[in-house]
């Protein structure tokens, strides 16, 4: 009975499905008719509505190869859509203009996702609705949709240049109080607990920030002494990146002397 079922379902609904070779590469792929229309990633679609996933449009009816092995497989649909010809016209159609959502119905993926197509490329990312939930930020998930958090060159040579002046102003004006260092901070009213993973998930070194509130953020040092934070974050918290990375270094520079 049960595959009775699962036929049926297929009729009426496309498939998608995911699979992982052995480079560590995701390809997600739509049914459309005879074709598909396939994207490749390092990482699934996340259920964390926090978190997008980068994906690269890949070649449609590219055939599985052997190292591959499934991740999750199910049906997908799209809203006011009655028959499958209809979900997969609508699916090309909005895909064309870099913009759909889309329901899945998988062994692993539930409800509602976006697919968008952004200045940084194209993004998969969960809506908010009872299917979602959250994920260990340290876990094999942690590669995020970064791009929009990287410092621009101009950034970076305004910084260069800003420090210049604070250093020629220094003898000028009255020293602050020391900064006492420790893995506490409190930035206006908020507190933070740093903690350092080396060697995860492939990145050269992480830092792990933990709010009262216990909402995790996370920080990566993209370069000597530029540290970046690399999960979505309120705006308030944005704000005092500058100030959370300076610290982080302050605590790693601290460590080094203690070793």
């Amino acid at each position: 009975m049960a595959k009775a079922k699962r036929n049926s379902k297929t009729e009426r609904y496309p498939t998608y499905s995911i699979n992982l070779d052995e480079q560590g590469m995701f390809t997600l792929c739509f049914e459309l008719g005879n074709e598909s229309q396939c994207f490749t990633s390092f990482h699934p679609p996340s259920m964390d509505v926090r978190y997008k996933r980068n994906i690269v449009p890949a070649l449609s009816n590219r055939k599985q190869s052997r190292s591959e092995k499934p991740w999750d497989k199910g049906t997908y649909s799209i809203t006011k859509m009655k028959t499958k010809a209809e979900t997969e016209a609508a699916f090309s159609e909005r895909l064309k203009e870099n913009k759909l959502s889309v329901i899945l119905d998988g062994e692993k993926l539930q409800g509602r996702f976006a697919i968008h197509r952004e200045e940084t490329g194209w993004h998969i990312y969960k809506y908010k609705d009872k299917y979602a939930r959250e994920e260990d930020p340290l876990s094999m998930e942690l590669q995020r949709s970064v791009n929009r958090w990287h410092i621009s060159k101009e950034e970076i040579e305004s910084h260069k240049i800003g420090k210049q002046k604070q250093a020629s102003k220094k003898d000028k004006e009255p020293t602050e109080p020391e900064e006492e260092i420790t893995p506490l901070l409190t930035l206006d009213g908020k507190k933070f607990h740093f903690q350092f993973y080396r060697q995860l998930a492939g990145e050269r070194l992480v830092c792990m920030i933990n709010e009262a509130s216990k909402a995790p953020f996370v920080m990566k040092e993209a370069r000597s002494n530029q540290w970046k934070i690399i999960t979505p974050v309120p705006d308030d918290v944005a704000e005092q990146e500058k100030q959370l990375a300076t610290h982080a270094r302050k605590l790693l520079a601290k460590a080094a002397e203690n070793q």
